[in-house]
């Protein structure tokens, strides 16, 4: 009988485990490179999802602060346009206070004019009445120093005309005599001459 080698020992066993391990080690070199650029392609997405997130907080922090910054300014406006508001709501009530005070003034000014005009407008009544009065006096006392006629047989009447119509009947007998001695007599004026 022939003696047979084992497998191991023959030449086409060393040859098969020769290429398999060739391939083998050529597929784990394009696998590791794969697993490599995979590993890579995983790490740069995973940068890139950080860098976005990043950029996305970033961002939101920008907005948040812009919108802070927008609040405040509108607050500072409000404050400023509710200052201005009290400044001008203060002028209005002095203007207003100021115009009463005219009106007022005015009032007391056109009053105490009034009062100034009644009291001259009385004390012109007075100096008016006065002068009446020494009209009526200085007539009376001149009345009572001027000179009558009178008809002593013809009625009972003075006439201060010489020539009256009511002294015709008279004839000629006229008597002159005071005013005040004639009244005293009971001789009244003449109608011609009333």
């Amino acid at each position: 009988m022939q003696y047979k080698r084992p497998f191991y020992k023959k030449w086409w066993f060393w040859l098969v485990i020769a290429v398999i391990t060739v391939f083998t080690n050529l597929g784990s070199g394009n696998n590791n490179e794969t697993q490599s650029t995979h590993h890579s392609t995983e790490a740069r997405s995973a940068k890139v999802e950080k860098s976005r997130k990043q950029k996305a907080a970033a961002e939101k922090r920008k907005e948040e602060k812009a919108r802070k910054l927008a609040a405040e300014r509108k607050k500072a406006q409000a404050k400023k346009l509710a200052a201005k508001k009290a400044k001008l709501r203060k002028k209005q009530l002095a203007q207003k206070r100021r115009e009463k005070r005219a009106r007022q003034l005015a009032q007391k000014r056109r009053r105490a004019q009034k009062r100034q005009l009644a009291l001259q407008q009385k004390q012109k009544k007075q100096l008016l009445a006065q002068k009446k009065a020494q009209a009526k006096q200085a007539a009376a006392n001149d009345r009572n120093s001027r000179t009558v006629y009178v008809a002593p047989t013809s009625g009972r009447r003075y006439h201060f005309d010489p020539n009256c119509r009511g002294l015709r009947p008279a004839n000629g007998n006229i008597t002159q005599m005071p005013l005040k001695e004639a009244i005293s007599e009971g001789y009244t004026l003449c109608k011609w001459e009333d």
